[in-house]
């Protein structure tokens, strides 16, 4: 018989997953959860992005080690028993590899009792999406997805795109957020509305803006107060007061 709160929490909220993958499987997935009282997203959500537990299908590639990811089987395999399971590690990605985190126990992140951002990372283990400069330029051919699971692990992270950076530049010049780049709350928003396809962390963004772009801030199309601005808020120029008041002549660059 079907268990209407099996992926309820002990406080009352939802189980939360994520899964970008497109199929069928993510649609069958997300019935059985939902049936169970949980949710299942397919991007980033800033309501639950605390206890969320991110899934992969099948031959799926995890191309971050910024975050822990585990086998869709894990749910299949609680439905099965109709309970939550206690060996949620055992279905972490590439488990063969250490985690980026301290020892934890992810299902005390799934019922609520712990957030992601509760747990230290190991030393010497951080790994960053921001840290492109050492990173291929490609994702791995698909010949790999057929390839084991350790030559499917790919410890490297896609560098940020043009694209990617002048996305978030004209997310920041549209909402006039010149003095809320050193804050949280502009990049969170970032991250639930999806950019740079859903792929970053409002974390990575934030870090990669101060970064990279920042030095660079003359090369994606702004006028020059808009750099100025940006460059004010780091410390790095000085804000005219005539600045604000010019903000409705300067266009957003295309």
């Amino acid at each position: 018989m079907l268990d209407p709160e099996l992926f309820i929490r002990p406080d009352g909220l939802p189980m939360a997953f994520m899964m970008t993958y497109k199929g069928v499987e993510t649609q069958r997935m997300k019935q059985l959860v939902e049936e169970r009282g949980g949710v299942v997203f397919d991007r980033p959500s800033l309501a639950y992005r605390d206890n969320m537990v991110r899934l992969l299908v099948g031959g799926e590639v995890s191309l971050r080690r910024d975050q822990d990811m585990f086998d869709h089987r894990y749910v299949l395999d609680c439905v099965k028993e109709d309970m939550i399971l206690p060996n949620m590690l055992d279905y972490r990605i590439n488990s063969h590899l250490p985690s980026i985190l301290e020892q934890y126990d992810p299902v005390d992140v799934l019922l609520g009792y712990k957030r992601w951002r509760d747990i230290p990372e190991a030393e010497g283990e951080r790994v960053s999406d921001i840290e492109e400069d050492d990173c291929d330029d490609g994702f791995p051919g698909s010949d790999s997805q057929y390839n084991s699971r350790q030559k499917l692990f790919k410890s490297f992270r896609m560098p940020y795109s043009k694209e990617d950076q002048l996305e978030i530049v004209n997310f920041l010049v549209s909402h006039s957020a010149y003095k809320l780049v050193k804050g949280n709350s502009i990049w969170q928003r970032m991250e639930e509305g999806g950019l740079c396809k859903g792929a970053r962390t409002w974390q990575s963004m934030k870090e990669h803006f101060r970064k990279k772009i920042i030095p660079q801030i003359h090369s994606f199309g702004l006028s020059w107060r808009q750099v100025r601005r940006f460059r004010a808020a780091f410390g790095l120029d000085q804000e005219h007061e005539s600045d604000e008041e010019d903000d409705e002549e300067d266009e957003v660059p295309l």
